[in-house]
């Protein structure tokens, strides 16, 4: 592995040079060009004293410019899964700054440490603390935003796995992303790991992967999930001489009709990645042609997985902790040390190869005027999982799905929803009840919320697409 990155920590980024690191709205943006804008926000984030900084760059060299400069002065970065104004405005008291070239940010009620363009470099210029940390929310069990703490040396140690498995292969093209800078699969693959290893990356991501097909470069690396890769039918395949070198999906597990489809369009194997926002990277399984559903995983060099007396997962990995890990998944043992996955074992769910915690959208919905109680299930309808939620509404909810009719209601609460949860957390089937179903015990189950979806005749079928 090119190892000008492991001198301390990122102490050989900030030392500048001539390199590519990301091409940006279509310019070339050097590690010297890196070192400055990073040297010039710690030097701000220092006058300004900041201690705890929410990084919401608006591309991945910007979010890459936040880390490294918080982290040059010894701030914590902290780093949202995503920036709707109200989550922004309920962890206001988890920082004390944004780092944002938008100083508009509606509800955020904090100072925003916008650029600054100077040339006086009087600041450190090395990172020795391999104990520096970066602080992600996601969420919990509970629905409500976790707090995940990653130290640089385990992104780092991260990073060299990936460089040991796949290094080789990857070459030095470019790596391009439809995956959000912010998550944590996508920083790490997309980012960190290009950087570490000295190929650029595109800092501008990419919405729809046509988009990204269309400017995809000899022997690139394309980033991606389940979201985007399984809706390719339809796409051309690219021309061989703009095959990928590698590409990658995380965030839900990918169809093995899905990854056919990959192979046939883009003329490349899928490699999978199995992890989380708590631990990185864990397992991985590659699909070649014609790969038969079930295929197992198989956990990344250095990691041990177990499966305890329950069913659940546990995992050892030298970049998360020095003793097991039980994970939120069940699985069962496969052949040559490989197991499978057999869903979640809490309420956090994965919709568009992204986490969404049911008690958070729940609770969102029982805040809203028109609605007094909602539940929240996952539908898997063709291979695609979709939200529904059984809702009773208020006295006003139900005036007012008198007079608009159930699709426009369910729409309206959706629009509701946007300034707490991203698209994908926002369901988009509806049902409208005078009070949720529960069992004896007053406990509301899953499985009489799916009945209530197979018959579209019941009150309030709504199916919005995505709208």
């Amino acid at each position: 592995m090119n190892t000008f990155l492991f001198s301390g920590l990122l102490g050989s980024v900030l030392a500048g040079g001539r390199q590519t690191v990301a091409w940006r709205n279509g310019q070339i943006c050097t590690l010297a060009q890196l070192r400055g804008d990073v040297v010039r926000l710690a030097r701000r984030a220092k006058q300004a004293g900041c201690q705890r900084g929410c990084v919401l760059g608006q591309d991945a060299y910007a979010l890459l410019v936040g880390l490294l400069g918080l982290s040059l002065v010894g701030a914590t970065p902290v780093v949202l899964p995503h920036t709707q104004p109200g989550l922004l405005a309920s962890l206001t008291d988890q920082f004390d700054f944004l780092l944002s070239d938008d100083a508009t940010l509606a509800g955020a009620r904090l100072p925003v440490l916008a650029p600054d363009h100077t040339t006086d470099h009087a600041c450190p210029t090395t990172l020795d603390n391999e104990d520096g940390v970066v602080e992600f929310f996601t969420s919990g069990s509970t629905g409500q935003p976790k707090r995940v703490v990653r130290k640089w040396s385990q992104m780092l140690q991260e990073v060299a796995v990936l460089e040991h498995v796949w290094g080789g292969m990857a070459g030095l093209g470019p790596t391009l992303s439809t995956v959000p800078h912010h998550h944590v699969f996508g920083l790490t693959f997309a980012v960190l790991w290009p950087l570490l290893a000295g190929r650029p990356f595109f800092a501008n991501g990419y919405p729809f992967l046509e988009e990204l097909i269309r400017d995809l470069p000899r022997n690139g690396v394309i980033v991606s999930s389940p979201a985007h890769l399984g809706r390719m039918a339809g796409l051309t395949p690219i021309a061989q001489e703009q095959t990928p070198r590698l590409l990658f999906s995380a965030g839900a597990p990918l169809s093995a009709q899905a990854a056919q489809q990959c192979h046939e369009i883009l003329g490349v194997a899928v490699n999978e990645i199995y992890g989380s926002t708590e631990t990185g990277a864990m397992a991985t399984r590659c699909w070649s042609c014609n790969t038969p559903e079930g295929l197992p995983w198989h956990p990344l060099p250095g990691l041990q997985m177990e499966i305890d007396p329950t069913g659940r997962l546990t995992l050892l990995s030298p970049y998360v902790s020095h003793e097991w890990v039980a994970t939120g998944d069940q699985a069962v043992p496969a052949p040559n040390g490989g197991f499978t996955l057999r869903g979640r074992l809490d309420r956090i769910v994965k919709v568009e190869g992204k986490r969404v915690g049911l008690s958070e959208v729940e609770n969102c919905l029982s805040g809203l005027p028109h609605l007094d109680q909602a539940a929240v299930i996952l539908l898997n309808q063709e291979q695609e999982a979709t939200l529904a939620a059984v809702a009773v509404p208020s006295t006003a909810g139900w005036e007012r799905l008198q007079q608009v009719g159930a699709f426009r209601f369910g729409r309206e609460l959706r629009q509701e929803l946007a300034g707490w949860l991203e698209p994908a957390a926002r369901p988009r089937r509806w049902r409208f009840l005078a009070a949720l179903p529960t069992d004896p015990l007053g406990k509301v189950r899953a499985t009489d919320l799916e009945r209530l979806f197979s018959s579209p005749s019941l009150l309030g079928e709504t199916n919005h697409g995505h709208s």
